[in-house]
């Protein structure tokens, strides 16, 4: 396993976007050095930012030795980390007020403006 800090070392600084990498290229690792579950947690542990850290170990999955329960529960914490959709409540939210300020214009109008064919 690399050493925290190396080039070669994966990380996780809280992006809900990155944990799903983080989670695998951390059991891809300890799978390649032949890790038992209860080890490729702590690996994850080690490579993951203090904040994190410290959120992860109000599971109690953390203490144990499954890791496919540990990540399912580190899973529940990041809402919509395994969701394909990008976008949040408050993107949305910014969206629709920047839409409802922007004026709607008639067909007539967008005649007159030349956007569209008479």
């Amino acid at each position: 396993m690399p050493i925290k800090g190396s080039n070669k070392a994966p990380t996780f600084d809280g992006k809900t976007d990155e944990l799903v990498e983080f989670l695998e290229n951390v059991s891809d690792l300890a799978d390649a050095a032949g890790l038992k579950d209860q080890l490729k947690i702590k690996a994850c542990l080690k490579y993951a930012s203090r904040d994190e850290v410290e959120a992860w170990e109000t599971c109690p999955e953390t203490a144990g030795s499954d890791f496919a329960k540990f990540v399912t529960a580190i899973k529940e914490l990041y809402p919509g980390c395994d969701s394909k959709r990008k976008y949040f409540p408050e993107q949305l939210i910014a969206l629709t007020e920047e839409q409802s300020a922007t004026p709607m214009l008639t067909l007539d109008d967008n005649r007159k403006a030349g956007r569209v064919a008479q």
